[in-house]
This record gives C-alpha cells, structure tokens and sequence, in this order.
C-alpha cells in the first residue's frame, strides 16, 4: 500500500507543488538540498560509516573529492558539516587548511556533532596550545563555537581511534598504543579518558595498573580468538575501536562508568574513574556485547564452544545472570533496549518452543531469539548461515552484507521492536534467495516483511540498509545508521527493484516502510511503502542516514529536486517533514497565496553551527512556516540517540519504543540542552507534526 496523498492538506504545500517530486512523498516531507550548490564539480559523497545525522535532524555530515568553493577544509577526503538554519542550510569544513603533503584528518565525532576529533600532520597548523610542530597531533574542535584543544599532542608511534563520549561530550573515551600517561604500557593499546584538558588512563586493573597486554573499549582481547573459532573474519587482536568493533554505551551517558576487556585475559571490567575503582564483570574470560546507556546493566557472553552462554551484569547489584544455559552456544546478539530487560540475540542451541508460525528452531543453526525480563526466551525463527552473520556481528568490517559491511539489525529503544535482514524465507512472500529486510514485533509476537514487493511478484533483488562507497576516508567511529524512527513506525533501506509503480529507472532507490495508522498511512489499509528518492533518475541514488524521529531522511542523488540545483553533480538532500526552503525552490510574491505567505513568522531562529570565524555557504531563504504547534519550546533541544552506532552504535538512548497509531509519541528522550534562542514554532520536534487525513 501507498501513503494518500495529502492533497493539499499539509502546511508545506506550495513547496511540495513547485518542486513537483515532491508531491509523491509521505508525511507532508519536502526535497531540501543540503550540500551547497557550488562544489567545484565534485560530488557530495557519503557511506555506511561515514554520514551521519544528529538525533535532531538540524546537523549531517558527509564528505567531497575535493574542496568545495567558499568553505575551509582540507584532507585526502573533505570532511563537511552542514547544518540547518532559519535561512537554510550551512556548511563548514571540519579539518583546517593544511600543507598538502600533511592533510588532516576527522578521526571522530560525538553523536549530537557538536565535537569532532581532528588529527593534524606532521606538516599541519599547530591549532591549539599544547601542539607540537614537526609531530602528529589530535585536537578537540568545538564545532558550535569554531575552538580547538589539544586532546593528544606529540604522538609519536600511536595513533587515537576514538571510542565514546559522555552525553555532554565533557569526557571522550580513546584507544591508543601510544604511552600518553606514566601508567601507561607502550606499544600495546591503552584505554584513555580526555577531560577539561586532562588525560587519565582508566583501562586499569583495581590496583591502578594497566594489563600487561593492554586494554580496549568493549568487546576485544582473546576472547575473539578463542571463544569465536572461525569467526574472525581475519582481524587482526586486539578489539576495541582500533579494530573498528562497535563501541557505543562502552562510555556511560553519564561518564561514571568505562567498560573494558582486558586484552591478555579476556575478563570485562568496569572502571569508575572519579572513585578510582575497578571491579570483574565477567567471572572469566568473555566478549563484551553491550551495554545499556545508563551504564547499569552489561551483556557478554562467556565460555567456549557449545557451552558459550550469555549473561547480564547488574552493575548497582553486581551480580551475574545467566539469560542462557547449558548448550546454548551463542553466536551474538542484535541488541538490547536501553533498560536492558530485552535482548534479541542468535544461538545454535534449542532454548526455546516453537513460534506463532509453529516453526521449531534447529540444533546446530542459527536460531533467533528474544529474552524479555520475567518472561524468558521466546523463539522468533532461524536464520540463513553465513549470509546473515552480519545481522550478530559485532565489526564495521564484517562479511559483506545488507548494511555493506557492518551491522544489519537494529533494535528501538524500548525493546519492543527489531528490524534485521535475512535470505532467508521468513513469511509467505518468495524472496527467491534475495536478502529482505523484516521487522518483528515482541507484543505481537509476529514477523513483518519490510521490503518485499507488496505486488507480490518475486523478488528479483536484494536490499540494503545503506550505501558502503568503494572510496572514501577509512573507518571513524563504528556507528550505524538510523535505519527507522525511535518508534519503529517507520524504516528507511535502499533497493534496486522497484517496490511501487513510480519507481521506473532500475536503479538503486531510497525507501521508507510506514506502519499502518502512522502519518499519511491510512489505518486499516495495510502497512505502506513509498519513494523517497523519485525512481526516475538515471542514476542510483542511496540512504545516508535519519534523524532519531524520522522526520529528516538524508540521501544522495544526482537528480536537481529543487530549483537551485542545475548541475548534475550527487548532492545530499533532506526529505524533510513539513520542509521547504523559500530560495532554494525560486518562490516569487505572485506565487505565494499572499504577499506575507512566504516569508517566515518573526522570532528566533535554531542555532548555527557554522565554523567562527571562517567562511561558510549560506542555503537560501527561510521556509514557509506550516501552522502554529500547539507550543513553543523555549531552548533548542539535541536529542541523543544510542551510540550504534547501532553510526549500532546509529542503539537509541532513552527512547519511548512503544507503537502508537497516527501520531508521533512524545518520547523521554536524553537531551543536551544549549543556551541558544528556540526553535521557530514550525521546527518543534515533539507532538504531533504529522498530517492526519
């Protein structure tokens, strides 16, 4: 099914009739073109592990070939951040103009984008007090006021991989095997907390010594060795970041607590840093799986072989509970809620009874589960050997897969909801072997297919969580992207069969999946299935990624979907919920339905996050304010999600993962509050924005 048009009814209208594509897009979403007109004939380009979005929508990042005119930057590839105004879109380059023979570099960035770590050349600008010429060197750049600090300054024979970051980005948790405290072990990698301008090592033992062969943020040491034979997928030890494992929750929202493996033994440890103590997670030697944002509760399996089961840690407690026994042999996990009374994971081993479809799970393969707290494990079905690992790995690099080389399922919030690939047949559509994109629902107990064709025809192609470009700058941070809204009401992939008769070009195109009752998708008609991209370019166009709600959904496409754009260079666009910019769509006066209708209601605007003090691309003119919310928030809000990344790190953080019908819920999310003036009326987040017919 395909959302009703809105025919008139959204606040946006003359925004989605004059860029004409739009008109086919649900939930009154207009086309905004994100990256700047000029761009020096270069593309803006992005992948699986690169672009991402702030929890709010309001900031993206994506990088260029090559420089784009009017804005600072440098790198073998320019990293930039564009970011939502009351007059457009802006854009800064994130790494300073450097000698070309020692171009920068960004090695990280939080969540919320507000912070990125630069690394600078030996040849490069010395940036903040404590750089050292002629020597890399790591800043902190404040990409709200423009500043840098020195994070690490003189390495020499180490190199920082970013890990975490508090929820006010007032601590980042780093690897390194360079010896950066007197603690330290050099050569090995160690574990590093940066905070107001001072570095401590917090991977320690709890006599205040580093592991003899080190430390690494969340899963890592032997334990992959040893505890996963033949699932390595030949990297090299140790884990952690600086294997590009996924990391996120390793730091708590809070910065109080530092989960880590120690490399040598493969036990978890816990490190409280401002008490200075360091209590044993696991009772021997494990593999971190998650962690809950609080930091409260920890996931790792433990023991080899048949008998590897998976426990939970509660920190306040300390104990250890066994979700699994006997021989369950898990393989991993596809997340946990944020409170940690779900987690979906995959086991060889028969845990459970058979499903609402009367399937039995099957010894020796892999068999998806649920353990919800005070209900046990429950049975979902199996899964496809080898081709569905990526759904239960926990590595950026994995085996190819749907998400392109990273991980493929993500979980909402509240639990309630999971969303996972599979080749796999897992309800009544023929998928002919093809990978589809299901969601399962805990309260229902019942598998949905996401992608597969609602004409029914067979499926004659995959589908993809996102775009893994061949090129591009290396690993970051190890985060996925928000494939659907903090709800689960609505999922975001990208296909090249076409799914609704619109689509017509046989290229790769951008999606959105909407429940039933949600949006413009009418309840009682089915679930719906609509273009985000338009299906008519000649060329692919591919996800980036979302905002924590859904509202903003970032893509590429060579295709102009607004007036502005005439070069056929790939931009980044926002099909954004009630957007629109005046002069980015050419609006005259006589187009408007009155001569005041075009222009934007007085007040404040959202904050910029242009870079001080350099030269910025300004987007063109103010959106046509849709009518007025029910009220008005006195302070912008960046709202953070769970470090994914389930960017899996892109899992969610204090999120409301419960379904509603027809509106977007409230939801308690964790929220860094800056001393900015409000958002206009019409860019408020929370309530009900979406169109009803």
């Amino acid at each position: 099914m395909v959302s009703v048009p809105q025919a008139n009814g959204c606040s946006n209208e003359q925004f989605r009739q004059i860029e004409q594509n739009a008109t086919n897009l649900p939930d009154c979403r207009a086309y905004e073109q994100v990256s700047p007109v000029a761009k020096n004939l270069t593309d803006a380009v992005g992948k699986g592990d690169f672009v991402q979005s702030s929890p709010s929508g309001y900031n993206v990042t994506y990088f260029a070939l090559l420089p784009f005119p009017g804005t600072v930057g440098s790198g073998d590839f320019v990293s930039y951040l564009s970011s939502r105004e009351g007059e457009g879109w802006s854009t800064q380059g994130l790494v300073p103009p450097t000698n070309s023979g020692s171009p920068g570099e960004v090695v990280g960035l939080t969540e919320d984008l507000s912070t990125s770590i630069v690394a600078v050349g030996e040849e490069g600008p010395i940036l903040a007090a404590g750089g050292t010429p002629g020597i890399l060197d790591y800043y902190i750049h404040n990409d709200i006021t423009g500043g840098y600090q020195s994070l690490a300054a003189g390495i020499e024979g180490g190199e920082v991989n970013f890990s975490d970051a508090s929820y006010d980005d007032s601590r980042i948790l780093f690897e390194d095997t360079a010896k950066l405290t007197s603690n330290a072990v050099p050569k090995v990698p160690n574990l590093y907390e940066w905070s107001a301008g001072r570095i401590t090592l917090v991977g320690v033992l709890s006599h205040g010594e580093a592991p003899e062969e080190g430390a690494v943020a969340g899963p890592g040491g032997r334990a992959i060795e040893e505890l996963e034979p033949g699932q390595e997928f030949g990297f090299p030890l140790p884990g952690g970041s600086i294997r590009h494992f996924y990391t996120q929750n390793t730091l708590s929202e809070d910065g109080s607590r530092v989960f880590f493996t120690d490399v040598g033994t493969g036990r978890i440890y816990m490190r409280e840093p401002e008490t200075e103590t360091t209590i044993e997670i696991s009772a021997g030697q494990a593999y971190w799986r998650a962690a809950t944002p609080s930091g409260s509760r920890v996931f790792y399996t433990e023991g080899g072989g048949a008998s590897r089961n998976l426990y939970r840690f509660d920190v306040a407690s300390k104990a250890r509970e066994p979700i699994t026994t006997g021989a369950a042999h898990v393989l991993g996990t596809f997340g946990i809620s944020n409170d940690g009374s779900y987690v979906y994971f995959v086991a060889d081993g028969v845990l459970a009874g058979e499903n609402a479809e009367h399937h039995l799970p099957t010894g020796g393969e892999p068999n998806l589960y649920v353990w919800h707290e005070g209900s046990g494990i429950t049975f979902i079905d199996m899964l496809k050997p080898e081709l569905d690992e990526p759904d239960w790995t926990d590595n950026a690099e994995t085996v190819p897969g749907p998400a392109q080389g990273g991980k493929s399922a993500r979980v909402t919030p509240g639990g309630h909801t999971v969303v996972f690939t599979s080749a796999n047949q897992l309800t009544d559509y023929a998928n002919a072997g093809h990978v589809e994109l299901y969601s399962y629902g805990a309260s229902e107990a019942k598998i949905s297919c996401i992608s597969c064709n609602p004409s029914g025809i067979v499926a004659s192609s995959g589908v993809q969580l996102t775009d893994h470009a061949g090129f591009g700058p290396g690993i970051r941070n190890s985060i996925a992207t928000r494939n659907f809204s903090e709800d689960g009401d609505q999922v975001f992939f990208q296909t090249t069969e076409g799914l609704v008769p619109q689509d017509t070009n046989g290229q790769m195109d951008v999606y959105e999946w909407e429940r039933t009752g949600t949006g413009t998708c009418l309840e009682g008609g089915g679930n719906c299935i609509d273009l985000i991209s338009t299906g008519e370019s000649p060329s692919e166009s591919y996800f980036g990624d979302a905002s924590a709600d859904g509202s903003d959904i970032f893509f590429f496409t060579r295709q102009s979907l607004v007036g502005q754009d005439q070069d056929e260079n790939a931009d980044l666009y926002d099909a954004r919920e009630n957007g629109g910019i005046g002069r980015q769509n050419q609006i005259s006066i006589s187009q408007c339905a009155s001569e005041t209708s075009c222009r934007p209601l007085p007040g404040p605007t959202p904050p910029s996050l242009s870079l001080v003090g350099s030269v910025t691309f300004i987007g063109d003119e103010d959106p046509i304010p849709p009518a007025a919310t029910e009220k008005e928030s006195p302070q912008r809000t960046i709202k953070k999600h769970t470090k994914k990344k389930h960017r899996t790190k892109k899992n969610s953080k204090g999120r409301n993962g419960s379904h509603g019908k027809g509106k977007r819920k409230k939801v308690n999310a964790r929220r860094r509050t800056l001393s900015v003036p409000a958002v206009p009326p019409w860019d408020l987040r929370s309530g009900d924005k979406r169109q009803r017919l």
